[in-house]
């Protein structure tokens, strides 16, 4: 035979001989046959006839080697993932929620609500159900906030130091100003060393402040939602200090959580002031907003207060908030509150995404999902997940881990540098079962914060060190 011409794939040499009288299409037709041949078996082997031999065979999702967790899809067998023991039961979201452990079907593939449309917002791929008109009445009757003297028309709390922030650092340098009036002598890098010891940090939560003052000085703070312009204007009257959180948009610069601290207000101009750590300079701290526009901005974070204090007047602060005082009333009364603003203004998105944050906090979630859904189909500016993990809790507790999964890593596509994702990345792993990668995920929130205490907790929980 001439070793010159190679034998084709997939035949013998009996087959060659035979053939080697035979035109070149017959050959060709061969080579088809095989290659069609080679191409289906393989397909109905994986899709047909091992999802009946093994009934545990399924598609599910793996991590990427991307080092922003871009999810891909990847083709598996294993074992049903073993269910959580009661030690397992889910850490409580960034808003301590009542406890609610989800049942989770590992076999099943959840079609994703979230894509990321464009990278200025996320758009809901199905429809949200109609909420119901009105919140049913909390068992729990809410008592009425004691109404006090009225504060005076004009006030300025004097005494508070301004700090210009350092890169991406309102948070701490807000918590500087703060303290700063009570005549406490560290500075925003202080502050920062604990709340984000990362620089690139994109975000700090108001229980990370909250816990820095009642950890490390000797006075006390708190924080609550759904805020007033009476509150706040008392408050200051009385010599109370008050840190807000806002939405904010520089020219150009597109939207943005923020903190601010305020320092005075006057009902006659119908004013608010603050010290503006980013717009601020020493020689002019402050930025004065009419009152609508303060309260507008402060809307897209559910009206989020902290308030520092002295510890020999709680019992006086106290009597004051009345119900916001007690926190699980306050959690019903922000959910009342977005209620109606959704319904007085339903083309909004904040009034829908604070009712989802409420709703969440009082442990009802699905219907702050069904809330959160309105919200992203109304648009949602896509730095809003930097500042905001209610809607990651509430899909957890509604076993809805795949989009989760979506919302997580389209995220991540904007921004790597905040470790709540990370940690919710290993809430669904827990949940799956797949401890090996919740370890990995809890460890890399723990890196980018060792003092992220959640990550830690969830980190213990499964054996991890």
């Amino acid at each position: 035979m001439d070793r010159g011409h190679p034998i084709p794939r997939l035949q013998t040499v009996d087959q060659w001989e035979h053939e080697e009288g035979s035109n070149w299409s017959g050959r060709l037709a061969w080579l088809i046959f095989g290659f069609n041949v080679g191409f289906v078996v393989p397909i109905l082997l994986v899709f047909i006839v091992l999802p009946v031999v093994l009934p545990e065979f399924h598609f599910r999702r793996a991590e990427s080697t991307s080092p922003k967790r871009v999810v891909a899809y990847q083709v598996i067998t294993h074992t049903p993932a073993p269910t959580l023991t009661p030690t397992n039961t889910l850490p409580p979201s960034l808003t301590p929620t009542p406890s609610v452990t989800p049942t989770i079907d590992n076999g099943a593939t959840l079609e994703s609500i979230f894509v990321a449309q464009t990278q200025t917002a996320f758009v809901l791929t199905a429809a949200a159900p109609t909420l119901p008109p009105t919140i049913p009445p909390s068992p729990t009757p809410i008592p009425p906030t004691p109404t006090p003297l009225p504060p005076p028309q004009a006030y300025t709390l004097e005494g508070v130091k301004f700090f210009r922030q350092g890169w991406n650092n309102c948070g701490p340098a807000n918590l500087a100003m703060g303290l700063s009036y009570f005549n406490w002598q560290g500075t925003q890098d202080d502050t920062a060393s604990y709340l984000k010891p990362d620089r690139e940090d994109k975000n700090v939560t108001p229980q990370q402040m909250v816990d820095y003052v009642n950890r490390f000085t000797n006075l006390k703070a708190i924080w609550r939602m759904a805020g007033s312009l009476d509150q706040i204007r008392w408050l200051i009257a009385n010599r109370f200090v008050v840190i807000v959180e806002s939405g904010y948009e520089p020219a150009g610069e597109g939207w943005f959580g923020h903190y601010e601290t305020v320092i005075a207000y006057d009902t006659t101009a119908d004013t608010i002031t603050v010290y503006d750590s980013y717009l601020g300079r020493d020689s002019r701290p402050t930025v004065t907003y009419p009152s609508t526009k303060f309260d507008s901005q402060w809307q897209s974070f559910n009206r989020n207060f902290i308030v520092i204090y002295e510890p020999e007047r709680e019992s006086e602060l106290a009597a004051f908030l009345g119900s916001d005082w007690v926190e699980n009333l306050n959690r019903q009364k922000a959910t009342q509150v977005a209620q109606q603003e959704a319904a007085s203004d339903p083309e909004n998105p904040y009034a829908w995404s604070n009712l989802g944050t409420s709703l969440t906090s009082i442990g009802r979630y699905p219907e702050a999902v069904t809330a959160y859904q309105q919200a992203l189909d109304l648009g949602l500016p896509y730095r809003f997940f930097w500042y905001q993990y209610g809607v990651f809790e509430a899909l957890l507790q509604t076993s809805r881990l795949e989009d989760v999964l979506t919302l997580v890593n389209s995220t991540l596509k904007t921004t790597s540098y905040v470790e709540e994702m990370y940690y919710y990345l290993g809430r669904v792993y827990e949940i799956q079962g797949n401890y090996a990668l919740a370890q990995t995920e809890y460890q890399e929130a723990l890196q980018r914060n060792p003092n992220y205490e959640l990550a830690t907790i969830a980190l213990r929980r499964i054996g991890g060190t």
